[in-house]
């Protein structure tokens, strides 16, 4: 839809809203003006957009987080075999991803390598 759509409500002044539609049925409704009633912005309250911002922190450290790992995984054998003594469910994770992207046999290369160290 192009046009503007007027919403009013126990809450809401008399404003114009924009709906876009999403696959299909869905639709999402931003506002076109930023005003309040007075002229003032409408942002979010401070301890909503604290917590906006250390949720948006936290989900970037993990990322950061798991993109390390993932490289450390990558470029160590030594590493992949500590991942394996303390986290084998994340190793497992990692074999996989690998495979899945068509890269084969480190699982079994990891395997001899660990197997001769043990003789």
């Amino acid at each position: 839809m192009n046009g503007g759509v007027t919403v009013t409500g126990p809450q809401v002044m008399m404003r114009k809203y924009k709906l876009f539609s999403v696959s299909g049925s869905l639709c999402l409704v931003l506002p076109l003006e930023r005003a309040g009633p007075r002229g003032q912005g409408l942002g979010m309250e401070p301890v909503a957009r604290k917590i906006f911002k250390g949720v948006l922190l936290l989900e970037m450290a993990g990322v950061a987080g798991a993109c390390f790992v993932f490289y450390r995984m990558d470029a160590s054998q030594d590493f992949r075999h500590t991942m394996n003594r303390r986290f084998p469910s994340i190793l497992e994770v990692y074999y996989k991803s690998n495979e899945w992207a068509g890269v084969h046999g480190i699982r079994e290369k990891d395997q001899l390598k660990w197997l001769s160290n043990k003789n």
